[in-house]
């Protein structure tokens, strides 16, 4: 789904099974529901700003997670915005 002009994953826990994610690109800005996907294993999150209390539910309750691809994804706090570096 990268460069679809997403703008939200409603529905997207329908999809229990997924275990490949990739969302660069898009306007999404609550990627929370991606925590429901109980196996995905690579998550793509290139070119995002996303709050950071969304990322690190994530990165918490996604155990498959293996891989998350975030070169130039922005991370926003209530004061602060952080850039991740690329990896």
């Amino acid at each position: 789904m990268a460069r679809c002009a997403t703008s939200d994953l409603d529905g997207i826990a329908s999809l229990s099974s997924l275990q490949e994610l990739y969302l660069a690109y898009n306007d999404i800005v609550d990627i929370s529901p991606c925590s429901l996907l109980e196996y995905l294993q690579i998550l793509d999150l290139e070119g995002f700003a996303c709050c950071i209390k969304c990322y690190m539910l994530i990165i918490r309750t996604c155990y498959s997670l293996i891989y998350s691809l975030h070169a130039s994804i922005t991370l926003i706090t209530s004061d602060s915005i952080i850039r991740l570096p690329r990896i």
